[in-house]
């Protein structure tokens, strides 16, 4: 039978993403969406944590291990729950470096 829960390791990753997500985007979304411009101390806070490159595989000098298309659903849902503006520029390089990785 197909289980749909998610690992625990999925589950560590989901917890930290939504915490970022609380503590560093909602608060700043009212201010970013008026300003128009994402605060450079969220994309600073993304590259630490290794999201703004998560998508990216490790031979590539990404922090993502394995692809899994859930993995990736985590990482939008929980970002996308604290600003979505901020978390497509937290995912904005992946979007570019993907085709790239995949097709050359």
């Amino acid at each position: 039978m197909i289980s749909f829960e998610i690992s625990e390791e999925q589950q560590l990753i989901r917890d930290m993403i939504r915490s970022f997500a609380r503590e560093e985007l909602a608060p700043r979304a009212r201010e970013s969406d008026e300003a128009g411009e994402i605060p450079q101390e969220v994309l600073d806070a993304g590259w630490e944590l290794g999201l703004i490159n998560a998508m990216i595989p490790e031979t590539c000098d990404g922090s993502r291990a394995e692809r899994a298309a859930i993995n990736s659903v985590i990482l939008l849902e929980e970002l996308g729950a604290g600003c979505a503006s901020q978390a497509t520029a937290i995912m904005a390089p992946s979007m570019f470096v993907q085709p790239l990785v995949d097709f050359g």
